[in-house]
């Protein structure tokens, strides 16, 4: 099962790092990062309602539906754990800002590419019409990044991606209200931005100035969906350096 969520536990744990991915994204997106996790630190990699399934099953979805799953999951993690962690990519760190000042659990935040000013380059309507007609380049990182990163099988009825427009403007709509919460992010919070990126813009930086739990990088090698293994090696570094101030065995 592909795109089912990744839950792992440890009969001792007090910390939980839960991993939130992106639209149209899958939980495994983040298959590359759990080793950083330790043993005695659980994971819930958790899957978005409308993903993992059809078009038709994405369109359904909403916004409303997303943000109410990631308050659920933090609502029930809260109950059984001391600390909440998240790793999160692109519209997952939008709803996990969001969420940041109704949980006093979650304790810090590793977000990968978040979308607060959005920069579409158009290489991405090939990158995905390739997706779509099954004729990936298996030698490009770039459309085997997106291709690993889909959530939501393909379809070539063209007409029913349709549905996915409400979709994608309400994402936009979130993108424009988190700018606004940036300032009152008042855990350590990591971003990694990636200087190719087919759909974050770099500007997304001016908002995160400013505040001093947020630091920033860029990764110079890598795209939205793709990472090169030095970007890997710093995702893997930002992750265990959140970690460590909960699990210090590791270090």
């Amino acid at each position: 099962m592909k795109h089912q969520e990744y839950i792992r536990k440890h009969p001792q744990a007090d910390t939980v790092v839960l991993m939130i991915h992106g639209i149209v994204g899958t939980p495994r997106h983040f298959d590359a990062f759990l080793s950083a996790v330790p043993e005695q630190v659980d994971i819930c990699n958790m899957r978005l309602p409308g993903h993992g399934g059809t078009v038709l099953d994405f369109a359904h979805a909403s916004m409303a539906q997303w943000k109410r799953a990631v308050h659920d999951r933090l609502a029930a993690l809260s109950e059984e754990y001391d600390h909440i962690l998240i790793l999160a990519h692109s519209m997952g760190c939008l709803l996990s800002i969001g969420a940041l000042g109704e949980f006093p659990k979650l304790r810090g935040m590793v977000l990968l590419a978040p979308p607060l000013k959005v920069g579409f380059k158009p290489v991405m309507i090939k990158y995905s019409m390739k997706l779509v007609f099954g004729c990936i380049n298996e030698n490009d990182p770039a459309e085997r990044g997106i291709r690993d990163a889909a959530g939501v099988t393909q379809d070539l009825r063209l007409w029913r991606y349709l549905g996915w427009i409400p979709r994608f403007i309400e994402l936009l709509t979130l993108c424009r209200r988190t700018r606004k919460e940036i300032p009152g992010i008042c855990v350590p919070c990591r971003v990694l931005l990636s200087r190719k990126d087919e759909l974050v813009s770099l500007k997304t930086r001016r908002y995160l100035e400013g505040n001093p739990s947020v630091s920033c990088a860029v990764l110079p090698d890598s795209g939205h969906f793709f990472y090169s293994d030095e970007a890997c090696r710093e995702i893997l570094k930002s992750i265990g350096q959140m970690i460590s101030p909960f699990f210090p065995q590791k270090h």
